[in-house]
């Protein structure tokens, strides 16, 4: 989000909390109305502003004063006998070299180009975690929904269970089956309840109130680029940072330097004295003598140089970390979709064939309502490790997509 919009956004916030909070949707709110970002745009502010003077001459000087008050000898205490004494009024310009302030322009600029970066990187940290709390939530719902379903089945299986018993078609160990899966099933559905909560409010986190509406939609179909990943990496904004940071410390070094080259000064005064003596003008010029270099400008340059050096090479493991962690996050979304590919492919259907199985047994009246339940519960739990699995492939794509190709999804 950009600093200018941040009004603008809080005052429509009650009307996006309105519309159907979908995936795209629940992502530009975040990037409007995070407070996080906000505050990294009030720091583009500064940095803007703080730009502003940068390189400017310093304010000059009022210079107020009496010259020449005689304290002894004849004319002891009356200035107007004397011809020394006078009342000054001037005025004092520093002028600093022009290689300082030009460094200093340069140094602001690159604080500025920073502080850009660093709204852009929380953006991107932003937009992540809002597509991972959605995807959380969306998922834990989903879940939820599998559990109900397999509780309704259990349901119709137990309400058949009295006359089945009645007809000698069902077992003794059948009576209790289905509440012992019941309770199991109610301990499952406390522990989805719990993230879903959790996920609704790692959402609140980023979006606000808005959370409230509930979710609508599907996630979308993310494509994953690895080539693409891996070619942005020059032009991420963790990078750029350390490219605007490289240029502040390189400014630093030349004012350092530039430090070793004399400033000048002017100042120009009226001297006002007694009428029969006559007013005086005075004008003058200072200039500074950096004649030990070796105990104050070197050892700033080479502190200068120091702390230059020193974001180079943090630039450089910065470009290791990042490749690190686009190369984790691919070889993670690959095990997740080759395992959801598995899982679609065989567990999915064996136990779909599990339970045809058993439903053909039970009702014939040689298979068990225990193993009938059974069946059932392995089918939904194949169902639940797909949703995970789809879960985890689309949080990793989602977060590929955002972090490391600077689109949405």
């Amino acid at each position: 989000m950009r600093p200018a919009w941040i009004l603008a956004a809080a005052l429509l916030a009650g009307a996006a909390h309105a519309e159907p909070l979908t995936f795209h949707a629940a992502l530009n709110l975040a990037d409007d109305t995070a407070p996080s970002i906000a505050a990294k745009g009030k720091g583009l502010e500064s940095a803007r502003a703080a730009a502003i003077p940068a390189g400017q001459l310093p304010d000059p000087k009022l210079e107020l004063g009496i010259e020449g008050f005689p304290v002894s000898g004849p004319n002891a205490f009356h200035p107007a006998r004397s011809d020394f004494s006078d009342v000054k009024v001037g005025v004092m310009q520093d002028i600093p070299n022009g290689g300082k302030r030009r460094a200093q322009v340069d140094h602001a600029h690159a604080l500025v180009d920073s502080a850009a970066q660093e709204v852009e990187i929380e953006s991107l940290d932003v937009r992540s975690a809002t597509a991972a709390a959605w995807l959380d939530l969306y998922f834990a719902q989903r879940k939820l929904a599998a559990l109900n379903g397999l509780e309704k089945d259990i349901d119709l299986l137990k309400q058949t269970l009295s006359a089945r018993l009645a007809a000698g078609k069902a077992m003794a160990a059948d009576v209790t089956a289905p509440d012992e899966a019941l309770v199991d099933l109610a301990d499952r559905r406390a522990d989805l309840k719990a993230q879903i909560t959790k996920a609704d409010s790692e959402l609140r986190r980023w979006i606000g109130p808005a959370a409230d509406e509930g979710l609508a939609g599907d996630p979308p179909e993310i494509a994953v680029d690895v080539n693409a990943f891996q070619a942005a990496l020059e032009t991420h904004p963790r990078l750029h940072r350390y490219l605007h940071m490289e240029a502040a410390a390189d400014a630093d070094v030349a004012e350092a330097r530039a430090d070793k080259r004399p400033d000048v000064g002017v100042e120009l005064a009226y001297q006002h004295r007694d009428p029969m003596f006559g007013d005086m003008v005075m004008g003058g010029v200072t200039v500074s003598l950096p004649i030990f270099p070796g105990r104050r400008q070197d050892p700033m340059i080479a502190s200068k140089l120091a702390d230059a050096n020193r974001v180079r090479i943090e630039q450089q493991a910065e470009a290791r970390s990042l490749a690190a962690e686009l190369d984790e996050a691919v070889a993670d979304y690959a095990s997740a979709s080759a395992r959801l590919a598995r899982a679609k492919d065989t567990s999915l259907p064996l136990s779909e064939r599990r339970v045809d199985l058993a439903t053909s047994a039970y009702q014939a009246g040689t298979g068990s309502l225990s193993d009938l339940i059974d069946a059932r519960r392995a089918r939904t739990e194949a169902q639940l490790q797909i949703i995970d699995l789809q879960a985890e492939a689309t949080k990793l794509a989602a977060r590929l997509a955002i972090y490391f190709g600077g689109e949405q999804p």
